[in-house]
């Protein structure tokens, strides 16, 4: 059996987050980002859930190894839990495709004002405030926190019907240098 395109395609772009930056971009045009830290790491649950009910397991681990001035390298680590297969690749990101604390802080203070839902997450038995927001076709909903890489939850449906969660379920954040 092999990994479906969708997913492929889900996994292989969850951590450049272009829609993150969209959805940000369209409610709070006056925010800038800045560099994170080197260390800060996430570890995603990711559900490939296919039109006909079949799915797949995997752990997604995101980990910034090295940045400077303009560039974040970030290692993206997929475990595939039904074969037992990992991949590894390393990515160069611009950093300023990757959220900042300040910016996850004006989401979160600005979120109902905003038409967006409050609510809280548990996560590694602590509570993380996060911002929901869901597309208007409601193909795409986001979880949004003051987390590595700001993604609490992300669960988007394509338009055959497959649908791809990501449920973040451990993170750390790195140490300023």
């Amino acid at each position: 059996m092999t990994q479906s395109p969708s997913i492929t395609k889900a996994l292989g772009h969850m951590i450049v987050m272009p829609l993150f930056l969209i959805v940000l971009s369209l409610v709070f045009p006056q925010l800038s980002l800045a560099m994170p830290q080197i260390g800060d790491r996430a570890i995603f649950e990711v559900i490939f859930q296919s039109y006909d009910g079949t799915f797949e397991k995997y752990t997604q681990i995101l980990e910034i190894i090295d940045m400077d001035e303009e560039h974040v390298l970030v290692s993206n680590t997929l475990i595939d839990l039904n074969r037992k297969t990992t991949r590894n690749i390393t990515e160069v990101e611009h950093r300023d495709s990757l959220p900042t604390t300040q910016m996850i802080q004006d989401l979160l203070k600005d979120c109902q004002k905003n038409g967006h839902q409050l609510v809280s997450v548990s996560i590694q038995s602590e509570i993380v405030p996060a911002c929901f927001m869901e597309d208007p076709s409601r193909s795409f909903a986001s979880w949004y926190g003051l987390v590595p890489f700001g993604v609490v939850k992300q669960v988007s449906t394509d338009q055959e019907g497959n649908t791809v969660t990501f449920i973040l379920k451990k993170y750390s954040f790195g140490v300023a240098p």
